[in-house]
């Protein structure tokens, strides 16, 4: 029946706000849901997917899967989609709000800066200065965070947030203009 195929899609647009005109009353939207309409049709497929996203973290302790996870491909395609809606403004805030119940990473670059600054400040703290060598073995990936730190001041694609907090615990982004100064 196409006339009520349309009417559906309509109460649908409507509703979602992407109608060119039309408006639903709260009593209308009431009748619709006692009966079992579905306004978002992909709702229950993303209900799924958080639900196996859930899982996936009572497993493995973090909800990083990734891309090509082999044991459930969907999985790891729609966690890299609800990076991708949150950074273009796009995921509603009760998804986000879920998602960010579970402790979610929207930015996992962001992340492993912040655990490697932690890091940083834990070495500060050992030794008294942030100057963490290239090849420090008891962190290794410590000394290279440090040198790409050092790098990117250099280059000019350090955000001043990062460079701001950097600064705030003494970093020393030019060994040698310290080392001079110091003499």
């Amino acid at each position: 029946d196409a006339p009520l195929g349309q009417w559906v899609k309509n109460q649908r647009m409507v509703k979602a706000g992407t109608a060119s005109s039309g408006f639903l009353s709260t009593e209308q939207i009431s009748r619709l849901n006692e009966i079992g309409f579905q306004f978002d049709l992909h709702a229950d497929q993303w209900d799924a997917s958080f639900d196996r996203l859930v899982s996936f973290k009572e497993v493995s302790g973090h909800c990083n899967v990734p891309r090509h996870y082999t044991a459930d491909a969907p999985l790891g395609n729609w966690v890299d989609n609800q990076r991708r809606a949150f950074k273009n403004g796009t995921l509603s805030t009760d998804r986000l709000s879920r998602l960010n119940e579970i402790g979610f990473q929207f930015d996992l670059r962001a992340d492993q800066w912040d655990a490697s600054f932690d890091r940083l400040v834990a070495y500060k703290e050992a030794f008294g200065n942030c100057n963490v060598p290239h090849h420090y073995t008891a962190d290794a990936p410590l000394g290279n965070w440090v040198d790409n730190q050092r790098r990117a001041f250099k280059n000019g694609t350090l955000s001043t947030d990062r460079l701001s907090r950097l600064n705030e615990i003494g970093f020393q982004f030019d060994l040698r203009a310290d080392q001079w100064d110091a003499s």
